[in-house]
């Protein structure tokens, strides 16, 4: 068996110390938070599910904006803001979605809005891993604000990219909401929200 020439060798030894060099800087490059703005590319959306006295109501919009603040070595540093058009609700019915729209005043009242005020769970993540954390913070719907608190499934799919899930019940009333009660059909107070966005890094 003949051996690698010299040159072959050379090259070898300087293919590993250029991975060795990436490896180490690999960590620096999230030395610092990391702006992640939401994506528009049809794999974010915003939704919600309600009773009625027939069926379940299952309304969705992929017209979802924000930005995220991601320290992935120091998660409670991170931050989130995120705006929903809720006129774009899409529930598969249009004479539902147009009442839904009147509830809602969309006119006056165009989006629902979340802004972070703590984040907890693991103290920090790698590319390719995920985390389940608990994320407090200002939710404004129907232009009243109240502070919750919500579950979030967190997945750094790549250094570039990430995907966020979430799901928190609210209820009509404690945003001024009328809850619609007609002859026949009588809407539950709670609703649940959920979200599921892709954002990508600045």
């Amino acid at each position: 068996m003949s051996m690698p020439s010299r040159s072959a060798r050379i090259d070898r030894k300087k293919q590993f110390l250029l991975a060795f060099a990436l490896a180490l800087l690999a960590p620096a490059a999230f030395a610092a938070p990391r702006q992640f703005a939401i994506s528009n590319d049809g794999k974010s959306y915003a939704g919600f599910t309600v009773d009625d006295t027939i069926e379940k109501i299952d309304g969705t919009t992929p017209k979802v904006s924000g930005t995220i603040i991601l320290d992935p070595d120091n998660l409670a540093a991170s931050s989130v803001t995120m705006s929903v058009d809720l006129a774009s609700l899409d529930s598969g019915n249009g004479m539902r979605d147009s009442d839904m729209r009147d509830t809602l005043e969309t006119r006056r009242f165009p989006a629902a809005t979340f802004r972070s005020t703590v984040v907890n769970g693991p103290a920090s993540l790698a590319a390719g891993q995920a985390a389940d954390l608990r994320v407090g913070g200002d939710f404004t719907l129907h232009g009243v604000t109240h502070r919750i608190s919500a579950p979030i499934h967190l997945v750094l799919t790549t250094a570039n990219r990430l995907q966020a899930t979430a799901k928190f019940t609210i209820r009509m009333t404690d945003y001024d909401i009328t809850v619609p009660d007609k002859l026949i059909v009588s809407v539950a107070n709670e609703v649940v929200v959920r979200f599921d966005v892709a954002a990508n890094a600045k």
